[in-house]
């Protein structure tokens, strides 16, 4: 019993030398198995079969079967080309740096050329030329960076290929900022009071040489559309409507109502507002601004100059006809020596009159169709702001820049 016992346990002793190291090995590659699964290799790499713990990780390269060329084809070959390495390219928190050097492709352009093997054939049909390359390449690897910078490269205000396609009509908005003032006349043989004096003219009120000296100039502008019609490459006819401001600046004193004359002085039905500034000096200077506005249509031709490939240079020659629509004024009554006021309503304004204009257009196209204006230009009143029954001749006048653009449209 002894015996048996001293057999059986030498048998199990030679069993657990021999099955425990086995199970160990065993277990141990399965959970490296495990890990690499983990390890986020793959679900397909886990596997319990004993041939596959023994199998090797490593990826073999495909193979590319490339044909075997003759010296006459040469397909590809390899050059170097220096890659700049000062400037590091920031692309949010990450910082790529250019390669130093870097291998680029120069393919040769063997598609006219025959070649009986199907895939050298094929191969050589997906073949693109480089052209040139602008941009890192290692930019073009985030897709939105390069549609960006493709974006930026396409898009331009001003296209260098740019043709402009003249229609036989075109339209327009302008706006103008421009000085205005006027011409003053006096018809001597009107004013009230008026005397003569060895060639000397004599009155009791305002004279031609004090109005010009104290009335100033005022800031006004335009603004309204324009439509043309172009009839020869050089030639073209304009007409439009604007809306126009014309007036100057005058010195004016307050009333002194202690005055007897005040209370027997009338012009046209009206009251005095204000004196004339020699009469109140001592009672206060106030500049008023009389303003005259008009609607207008103009006329004229545009002449071209000069032209170059995306502008070019018209001289611009023309009238107006207007219609007051607004006028805030202070007209003088040389009988009185008093000032005062009129609108658009009153007799005494000229409701329509004519002009003429001339004026220099400088164009630049921005696309086919659509062009950019500079207008410097003068235009001058041939009709009197008054009509006949008032003593002066007066003609307004604007100069100015008038800023617009025109599209064609047929």
């Amino acid at each position: 019993m002894v015996k048996e016992f001293n057999t059986n346990s030498k048998k199990s002793a030679w069993v657990y030398f021999i099955l425990i190291p086995a199970l160990s090995i065993g277990l141990g590659l399965l959970g490296y198995q495990s890990y690499k699964w983990i390890a986020n290799d793959g679900f397909n790499q886990f596997s319990l079969e004993i041939g596959k713990l023994w199998s090797s990780e490593k990826k073999k390269n495909p193979k590319m079967i490339v044909p075997k060329k003759s010296p006459k084809q040469q397909i590809i070959t390899p050059y170097l080309v220096e890659m700049p390495t000062n400037n590091l390219i920031n692309l949010g928190n990450t910082i790529l740096k250019p390669l130093k050097k870097q291998k680029l492709l120069v393919l040769h352009d063997v598609s006219k050329e025959k070649i009986k093997h199907p895939y050298s054939q094929k191969f050589i049909n997906n073949l693109k030329r480089i052209n040139k390359i602008s941009i890192n390449p290692l930019l073009y690897k985030n897709e939105i960076l390069g549609k960006y910078f493709d974006r930026l490269e396409s898009e331009r205000l001003i296209l260098d290929d740019l043709k402009p396609d003249h229609g036989k009509l075109y339209w327009g908005l302008n706006f103008s900022p421009s000085i205005g003032y006027r011409v003053y006349d006096l018809n001597t043989n009107e004013i009230p009071g008026i005397s003569e004096d060895q060639l000397t003219l004599f009155t009791n009120g305002l004279t031609e040489q004090k109005r010009n000296t104290t009335d100033q100039t005022i800031t006004s502008y335009s603004f309204g559309i324009d439509v043309g019609k172009q009839f020869t490459k050089k030639l073209s006819l304009y007409s439009g409507l604007h809306f126009s401001g014309y007036g100057e600046q005058i010195k004016v004193g307050s009333i002194d109502y202690s005055n007897p004359n005040l209370s027997v002085s009338s012009f046209n039905h009206k009251k005095p507002i204000y004196a004339s500034y020699e009469s109140s000096l001592g009672t206060g200077l106030i500049l008023f601004t009389n303003r005259y506005n008009y609607l207008e249509i103009p006329f004229g031709i545009n002449y071209t100059l000069l032209e170059l490939a995306n502008s070019k240079i018209e001289v611009q020659m023309g009238g107006y006809l207007q219609k007051v629509s607004h006028v805030n004024a202070l007209i003088y009554d040389f009988n009185s020596d008093y000032y005062y006021w009129f609108n658009e309503k009153d007799d005494l304004i000229t409701k329509y009159g004519k002009g003429v204009n001339i004026g220099f257009n400088f164009t630049k196209h921005i696309t086919n169709r659509f062009d950019f204006t500079i207008n410097p230009h003068f235009k001058f009143s041939l009709n009197s702001t008054f009509d006949n029954s008032y003593c002066v001749d007066q003609n307004q006048y604007t100069t100015g820049i008038r800023l617009g653009f025109k599209q064609q449209i047929l």
